[in-house]
Parts: C-alpha cells; sequence; structure tokens
C-alpha cells in the first residue's frame, strides 16, 4: 500500500471518510492525496480568492490530523486541485500516480452546486479499475477486526482475496468467507465445492474460513451476518454488466454502497 486517494468535497461526511484514510495511512505508511475537484461554467474562471480558501482548507484538515491520535506514524500527504468533474479527477489521479486504493464518503454535498459525493461514489465504484473504500454517512469509526468477503461463488474474485489480505494485515484481521444463499437461488453443490477448492488452494495468502448463510436477500443476509461479528467492513467484487442489466437491476455492490451502514469496500473484476 503506497498511495490512497482521498477525494474531498469538504462537507462532513467527507471528513468522516478522512479518518478511515488516516488511520490506514499510520499503519502501511501510504501516502494520502488529498483531491478536490471544482468545476465552473465555461463562462467562468476560478478567482486567486478562491482557489486560496480551498488551499486553506488542506491545510486545516491536515493540522487537524496531527492532532488525532492513532496507531503508527504520521503520514505524508499531498495536495491535488483539479478543475475537472469529480469523477474524472478521481479516475486521472488514479492511474497517474498509481493509485492502490480510493477512499470517498457517500451523501456529503459540498459547497458547488451539483458536487454531490454520493453520485460521484457510485460512478466511481462501477468504473474504477482499483479497489473503492466506500464510508457511508452513518457509519461509525472503529478499527477493522474483521473483513468480510461477500462472494457470488465465481473462482474469478478469489484473486480479490490478496489484496483483500494485504489490507487486513495492517489491522491483524480475520477474513471471513460468505455467500448468501436466496430463495431465489437454485443450489448448486458442484459449483459451490469448486469454489472451496480454489479458496483452499489461496490459503497462502491468509487464513480464510467459508460460511454459508442462508437470507432472504444478499443485503439482508450480509447485515445480519455482520452482525455477529466485531467491527466489520463488507468487501465485494463489483462485476461489470451490459446496459440493458444494468437499467432492471442494480448491482448488490451498489445496493450496499447506497444503503449500508457498514463500511465497504468494492474491488474491481482483475481479468
Amino acid at each position: 500500500m503506497k498511495q490512497i486517494i482521498l477525494p474531498t468535497d469538504f462537507s462532513k461526511n467527507a471528513g468522516n471518510a478522512f479518518d478511515w484514510a488516516l488511520m490506514l495511512a499510520r499503519r502501511s505508511e501510504a501516502t494520502i492525496n488529498l483531491l478536490h475537484a471544482y468545476h465552473f461554467h465555461v463562462s467562468e474562471n476560478p478567482t486567486p480568492e478562491k482557489l486560496e480558501m480551498f488551499e486553506e482548507k488542506f491545510k486545516n484538515l491536515i493540522d487537524e490530523a496531527r492532532n488525532k491520535p492513532g496507531a503508527g506514524t504520521f503520514p505524508t500527504f499531498k495536495i491535488w486541485l483539479r478543475s475537472e468533474l469529480a469523477a474524472d479527477a478521481i479516475f486521472n489521479l488514479s492511474i497517474s500516480l498509481p493509485a492502490d486504493l480510493v477512499i470517498m464518503g457517500t451523501q456529503g454535498v459540498g459547497e458547488l452546486e451539483g458536487l454531490i459525493m454520493g453520485s460521484v461514489t457510485s460512478k466511481i465504484v462501477a468504473e474504477s479499475t482499483v479497489p473503492v473504500w466506500v464510508i457511508p454517512s452513518k457509519a461509525d469509526f472503529f478499527v477493522p477486526e474483521t473483513f468480510v468477503f461477500a462472494t457470488t461463488l465465481d473462482v474469478n474474485q478469489i484473486s480479490s482475496l490478496k489484496k483483500i489480505a494485504s489490507i487486513a494485515g495492517f489491522f491483524d484481521a480475520q477474513i471471513e468467507v460468505v455467500h448468501i444463499q436466496t430463495p431465489s437461488e437454485k443450489f448448486d453443490q458442484t459449483r459451490l465445492d469448486q469454489f472451496e477448492a480454489e479458496l483452499r488452494k489461496a490459503a497462502d495468502s491468509g487464513t480464510f474460513r467459508f460460511n454459508l448463510f442462508q437470507s432472504i436477500s444478499v443485503e439482508d443476509g450480509l447485515a445480519e451476518f455482520c452482525e455477529h461479528k466485531e467491527n466489520a467492513v463488507i468487501c465485494m467484487v463489483h462485476e461489470k454488466r451490459n446496459f440493458l442489466s444494468t437499467l432492471f437491476e442494480r448491482s448488490h455492490s451498489k445496493k450496499m454502497t447506497l444503503h449500508s451502514h457498514i463500511p465497504l469496500i468494492i474491488f474491481p473484476l482483475l481479468p
């Protein structure tokens, strides 16, 4: 873990995400790249006073962080002020660094009209090529003790376990792999056996315990499963879907992003 991107619109919820980024960076000794994107109409130009205001806000964030208690050394910060749409700025910076992780909050509303972190987060989740750690507005701050990897039993998802294990290692946290079996899903013993066999092969990346959990829906099942785990963070793989399917059904990862109170790390499906 070397480079973390922390987009901010200077809202309260973006501040919550800042605490999580600071915690991880202190433990991993990663650099926090503070990013604010501003977008003006073509007829407008940012004034020097406006740009100075943004820079002062960055400075205040870093000064406040120095007074926050926490394990590990104080991280290095880099400041990025981009005249781009927020999603474009995040994508471009994640490629140019390159970034290992994006940490961002949901439902924060910035000072500039139209910059709504919820919509930006959804776009980043859908298109990012790096993992995105989403901090819901109502999530309490805690030191993670369990990383719950929710799987659809697709063996291609197992490759994400190495990245999950690397993040969990900074917290000495446990990893629980869980598949939520819903009434609408036809049980497939062969597929389950194949997944468990591939999971055992990946055990050199860490110790993973597999769980089969029944519930009326994936969302309800994950919420219930995490109730019995200490300070849990949910991990999911976002799989690209074709345009027609997304018109009629949101992916599980989007539902969790928009509605969960539990922090969520969403991994792109690796080729």
